[in-house]
C-alpha cells in the first residue's frame, strides 16, 4: 500500500501524463459545440485482511466519458442530413489507445513504488 505522499505524487502524474489524452470538456469541436465529457480523479480499491488488520491495494481506476455527436434521422428527405460521426469516433479510439498505454505505464510505476 503507497503511503499517502506517495499516492498524492502518483495521482498528480497520471493526471497531468493522461490529460492530453482525456478531455476536459473546455474545448470546442469543429463545429463551434462544446465537447460534452467529464473525468474523475483516480480512485484506489482496498481490501482489510481479517487477521492482520492490514490494508492492501487491489485495484485502481480512473473514470472518463466522452459524448459523441450521432446523426439524427429526419423527416424531411430535403434536409441536409446530420455528418457521420467516423472522425469523432476515430479521434476517441486513438486517444483511448493512447491513455491506455499510459495507464499501463503509470500502473507499473505504481507497483514498483509500492513493491519496492
Amino acid at each position: 500500500m503507497p503511503d499517502a505522499d506517495a499516492w498524492r505524487r502518483w495521482t498528480a502524474e497520471v493526471t497531468t501524463r493522461l490529460a492530453p489524452f482525456l478531455p476536459t470538456g473546455d474545448g470546442e469541436d469543429d463545429q463551434g459545440r462544446p465537447v460534452l465529457c467529464w473525468c474523475g480523479e483516480p480512485t484506489a480499491q482496498l481490501q482489510c485482511d481479517p487477521d492482520t488488520g492490514r490494508l492492501y491495494l487491489t485495484g485502481v481506476e480512473l473514470s472518463a466519458w466522452q459524448g459523441i455527436d450521432l446523426p439524427r434521422q429526419w423527416d424531411n428527405p430535403d434536409r441536409q442530413p446530420d455528418p457521420w460521426p467516423d472522425a469523432q469516433l476515430a479521434d476517441l479510439a486513438s486517444r483511448v489507445r493512447q491513455a491506455l498505454q499510459m495507464w499501463e505505464e503509470c500502473l507499473s510505476y505504481l507497483c514498483s513504488s509500492v513493491n519496492g
